[in-house]
């Protein structure tokens, strides 16, 4: 699976799951393999598995799921250390999340802010969910303009590694500017 998809660079891959385990879930993520959708049928698991005919295909679904995002959240050590903090922000403010918000929280500008959070876009942690995103760095310039670009973290596990990656006394900190902006 990895040698074809190293050749033909298909960044997709749809499975059942059944023969994804952590080495070749590595392999995948080294390959440049930026989406891997794995099929469930049912929410409950012996329904699943007499669905696939074969037991034990919905723990083996689910563990590949598990493997392919611990990857993703491992990629959050990989960035810089101003991308950490920005996200560390935006997981205070949820799922989803805008700029100008983002940046009034880490008392950055929206350019600024624009520019920290791209590397956390180009890895796909952070998935702009409208095209302003586009605009962002021309975000809080002169030209009057109200662009706010909105985005949302991949995965709430993306989001809880963010979160987890500040301490206490920081989180807290942080959700007090955002209960500021409230008020």
């Amino acid at each position: 699976i990895v040698r074809i998809f190293r050749n033909r660079h298909l960044p997709m891959l749809y499975t059942n799951g059944w023969f994804i385990d952590e080495r070749i879930a590595k392999a995948l993520y080294e390959a440049g393999v930026i989406n891997v959708g794995v099929s469930i049928d049912y929410a409950d698991a012996e329904r699943h598995d007499r669905q696939r005919d074969l037991p034990g295909t919905f723990e083996r679904a689910w563990r590949a799921v598990d493997l392919i995002i611990d990857l993703l959240v491992g990629k959050l050590q990989t960035l810089p250390a101003a991308t950490q903090r920005v996200l560390q922000g935006a997981a205070c403010l949820g799922n989803v999340f805008d700029l100008k918000t983002l940046a009034t929280v880490c008392e950055l500008t929206e350019a600024e802010t624009a520019h920290v959070l791209w590397p956390a876009l180009v890895e796909e942690l952070v998935i702009p969910t409208d095209n302003y995103y586009k605009y962002a760095e021309q975000a809080g310039d002169q030209s009057g303009q109200k662009l706010v670009a909105h985005y949302r973290f991949q995965h709430d596990r993306v989001q809880q590694a963010a979160y987890q990656l500040s301490n206490e006394s920081d989180r807290a900190a942080m959700h007090l500017a955002i209960g500021r902006l409230w008020c």
